[in-house]
């Protein structure tokens, strides 16, 4: 992989980024939606979890009736089945993937460079809705950190130019991608439209099949009864209400990057770049995935997640507007400096999260050894704010958290989690 001058090659940068994730991951144990999905497949299993493909059919038909029709929500329990270490190992490649593929794009000559790497790297950290939940449960991450990197393969793919070849698989990473999470897809079909328009020419016959794959995906996603169910069910106007907060709050990047484009359109300097980048990078593709994000974040903004993959396309616009920042002298000595200033944060994020991992794991033994299901232990939410609340604490307060594992429970013990004087004790892991 080819570097800039930077004194901080792009191989560590990677590699830090696989430890850390790697780690985050590990410590988020199996709970809250885990428990829900694994009730679910009980329930058709006759409370035995073995993994059958008939069993993984009753499943997927439960799970697109209740829930929704995400493929992510499908693959949780096939994880599940599986050594933990294998979604923690699956996740930190993952994000590098994702990181990556990212970096590449908003790069003009589609090198990977340090500087490009450790800034997405710190927007990301900074301004994506980590705090809601992301790292709540696995299959969280499956729906948001997993759903980023399956984009950044479809992206890669689309402004690519695959052989004949690769039909096949193409085929595959759209249809996979078209019904991971249709809060991605659906703002990526748009994206490729609006890049397709902003050519003025048609899309080969590989991306054309491919784009009808997607498509198809789309179509299973949003047409599981679950999803229809909650959409209609759920409230319109809740972003509307909410909005200057929201934005200030989990539309930073977007709101930058409206700013940035008005901006750069008025001053006649910085028009040129503007429309230098429309016309050369895939800029179109992430301002029209970005725009159509931001009305389901209008449709269905109640939590700060549902703002995810606007941020993450807000990100790759404004890193490709600001190209030539990242190649100046100052963007190389601030990379090293923000390098560090990531490990450092994440170093304290991890901590908080192996807290909670350890007593999660304390929680779960005392509910083993209960008899009706009640565990006296204190167990405080809340996280330092310089954690920028990364770690999640919460879900062993919620009562939605509590069905989930007495529905697993053999037993069937109604969970309560009730406050001890005593103090908590020594995580031995």
């Amino acid at each position: 992989m080819k570097t800039t001058d930077s004194k901080l090659p792009v191989a560590i940068v990677l590699a830090t980024v696989a430890a850390i994730y790697f780690l985050f991951i590990h410590y988020v144990p199996y709970c809250y939606d885990d428990w829900n999905f694994k009730e679910m497949y009980m329930r058709g299993s006759g409370g035995q979890f073995v993994l059958t493909w008939e069993w993984f059919t009753d499943y997927i038909d439960l799970v697109r009736f209740e829930n929704d029709g995400r493929l992510s929500d499908i693959t949780i329990i096939l994880f599940e089945f599986m050594p933990r270490w294998i979604y923690d190992v699956f996740l930190a490649l993952s994000c590098v993937v994702w990181i990556w593929l990212s970096v590449k794009f908003v790069n003009p000559d589609r090198r990977i460079t340090a500087v490009g790497t450790v800034v997405f790297w710190l927007l990301t950290v900074l301004f994506m809705p980590w705090r809601d939940w992301i790292m709540a449960c696995v299959v969280f991450s499956l729906n948001y950190v997993i759903a980023s990197a399956l984009c950044a393969v479809f992206i890669w793919m689309w402004i690519s130019r695959p052989r004949t070849i690769w039909l096949i698989p193409c085929l595959v990473l759209g249809f996979v991608v078209g019904c991971w999470h249709e809060g991605f897809s659906v703002s990526l079909a748009a994206g490729a439209f609006l890049m397709a328009l902003a050519r003025k020419r048609m899309p080969d016959a590989v991306h054309i099949a491919t784009y009808v794959a997607l498509l198809a995906g789309i179509v299973v996603a949003i047409t599981a009864p679950g999803i229809i169910n909650r959409l209609m069910n759920e409230t319109d106007g809740e972003f509307i209400a909410i909005g200057f907060k929201y934005v200030a709050r989990d539309m930073t990047m977007v709101a930058a990057l409206a700013v940035t484009a008005i901006v750069m359109w008025i001053v006649p300097r910085w028009r040129g770049r503007l429309t230098e980048a429309w016309a050369s990078t895939p800029l179109p593709f992430f301002t029209g995935a970005c725009a159509m994000a931001s009305l389901i974040v209008v449709k269905q903004g109640v939590s700060p997640r549902v703002a995810w993959p606007a941020e993450y396309f807000a990100i790759l616009s404004l890193m490709i507007l600001f190209q030539p920042v990242l190649k100046s002298r100052f963007a190389r000595i601030a990379s090293v400096a923000a390098y560090a200033g990531i490990v450092v944060f994440y170093a304290n994020v991890l901590r908080w999260q192996k807290k909670t991992y350890c007593q999660v794991e304390e929680i779960m033994n005392l509910y083993e050894q209960s008899a009706d299901g009640t565990v006296h232990y204190d167990f405080d939410p809340d996280t330092p704010v310089w954690t920028l609340h990364h770690p999640s604490r919460s879900q062993m307060l919620e009562v939605r958290n509590g069905l989930f594992l007495e529905g697993i429970d053999p037993m069937r013990r109604r969970f309560r989690l009730l406050p001890h004087e005593q103090s908590e004790s020594e995580c031995r892991r």
